[in-house]
């Protein structure tokens, strides 16, 4: 059986999941968006990789701290990157909805994470593939445009039918700071696959395990600076809205749930798109992401559409 199947197969799972995973960050009403996302991530990144290794691969530590410092270092620092990137993603989607933010963020994300590891590896990969992922990229930003340009008609519209130019100023500010937020997102976000990317040689120290099992340690020192920056930002947070009394209270533990769903699907968004990214070899982090972007772009329009944001 073609390397494709399978491949492109878990890309696809892992696209669904990271389309929708935001949608409890939409429905949310107790919780305010630094409890959701350091419950949402913790699972994401230390929970579940976590209890996934400790059953699948129990001396994947070993693998970690065998290889250079240097890589650690640089897979860490990518991993604080990605998490302020999911700081960023949380306030854009918020402030313009998985219809508007979620594409627009994916989009850059599309470019940056896919053109980087592409160029890493450039020798190594066949003409004709890099001409169909730069276009396929080509094609991203297009879509950024078209998204943009919906996103300020959804605006337009929505304050030509309010009663004061306050509102309207007010409306028109919160969609300027939300597509900022989003901007900044998309350039900070893709940091998760060139932390995936740069810690190739932490699955090649895997020994003992399916290729598939070894490529999920590769996740783990990305995760750990990640989760370091959701700490620090949403934990400051928490403190200055005085926001941890969220965490009880009437509707707590349906958004405390909701949190862990997100962060269920996050996990899915990421875990099956690198063992999906195994299976294409060098084209896995470059024309593998696009394509995982892409589907996962489709599926936040679609949720976004039947959440009722347009």
């Amino acid at each position: 059986m073609s390397p494709l199947f399978p491949g492109f197969g878990l890309i696809f799972v892992a696209a669904v999941s990271g389309g929708a995973f935001a949608l409890p960050l939409r429905i949310r009403k107790r919780f305010a968006v630094e409890n959701t996302l350091l419950v949402a991530m913790g699972f994401a990144t230390i929970i579940l990789p976590t209890l996934m290794m400790m059953i699948l691969f129990p001396a994947w530590h070993k693998a970690v701290f065998s290889v250079d410092r240097r890589i650690l270092l640089i897979v860490m620092a990518a991993g604080f990157g990605w998490g302020c990137g999911s700081v960023t993603f949380a306030k854009g989607v918020n402030a313009l909805g998985l219809g508007i933010g979620y594409p627009v963020i994916m989009g850059l994300s599309t470019v940056i994470g896919g053109i980087v590891p592409m160029m890493r590896k450039w020798g190594d990969i066949p003409a004709d593939a890099k001409l169909f992922t730069l276009i396929g990229m080509g094609i991203c930003v297009v879509g950024i445009i078209l998204i943009g340009k919906a996103g300020d008609l959804r605006e337009k519209a929505g304050n030509a039918a309010d009663a004061t130019a306050s509102v309207k100023k007010v409306a028109a500010g919160a969609f300027i700071a939300g597509i900022l937020w989003c901007i900044l997102s998309g350039f900070l976000s893709p940091c998760a696959n060139l932390g995936y990317d740069y810690a190739e040689p932490i699955g090649a120290a895997a020994k003992g395990v399916s290729p598939l099992i070894a490529s999920v340690p590769r996740w783990m020192p990305m995760y750990w600076g990640g989760y370091l920056a959701i700490v620090i930002f949403m934990g400051s947070a928490l403190a200055k809205n005085k926001t941890a009394g969220n965490f009880t209270g009437a509707g707590a533990g349906r958004d405390f749930w909701l949190a862990v769903m997100m962060g269920v699907l996050h996990f899915m968004a990421q875990i099956p798109y690198g063992m999906g990214a195994h299976f294409l070899g060098n084209l896995g982090t470059s024309a593998g992401w696009v394509v995982n972007i892409g589907f996962s772009i489709i599926v936040a329009a679609v949720v976004g559409s039947l959440s009722g944001e347009w």
